[in-house]
């Protein structure tokens, strides 16, 4: 009876271990579900995030092209990673961007961009956008202010871009982001 009774405590204790190995295993398993989500959405989960990763690609000096042709829609990045780099065998538009940025603000750029306005086309509108781009949740126009801020200065530029949702994220449509200087503010004396 002795004996029934520590084999139904062993087997007791068996079953024990077996269920914290499983509950451990399965917290392990949905952390990294959580991480590869929030790795894989990182910088595309609003207009604003999307273009900050875009222009800290230009512009700061982590950046890269990679990750500048990253924030383009998907099904667009291999041909605008063409168009910017001759095919893949010419990287000089990244070095002209960083050049441009530091002829505005000095070197050590750094970018923020705010948001002024987002427009939302109708249904009608977002089924013309779906014929050329049909993965596409949600289209708008966002109109934004880009800071560039570095050893000499701060610069802003205002530009206007064509962002589309897909899967959850947004990006650049890849048709180009138009963005000019702001005009300087006046000198008062």
């Amino acid at each position: 009876m002795k004996q029934k009774k520590q084999s139904k405590e062993q087997a007791r204790a068996v079953e024990a271990r077996r269920l914290k190995w499983i509950g451990g295993i399965s917290a392990a398993v949905i952390l990294l579900v959580f991480i590869a989500a929030v790795v894989f959405n990182a910088g595309h989960g609003s207009e604003k995030d999307t273009l900050e990763r875009y222009y800290a690609a230009m512009y700061e000096a982590d950046g890269s092209l990679e990750d500048a042709v990253a924030c383009i829609i998907p099904s667009r990045q291999q041909e605008t990673y063409n168009q910017l780099t001759s095919g893949g065998t010419n990287f000089r538009v990244l070095a002209q961007w960083r050049a441009d940025a530091m002829t505005l603000v000095g070197d050590n750029v750094k970018v923020r961009v705010d948001i002024l306005d987002r427009s939302r086309p109708d249904s009608g509108n977002l089924n013309t956008i779906r014929q050329t781009y049909p993965d596409a949740e949600e289209y708008r126009a966002v109109s934004f202010r880009l800071t560039l801020t570095g050893e000499d200065g701060t610069r802003t530029l205002v530009g206007i871009a064509s962002m589309l949702r897909v899967k959850g994220s947004w990006y650049l449509s890849g048709d180009g982001v138009q963005a000019q200087l702001e005009a300087e503010p006046a000198v008062t004396e």
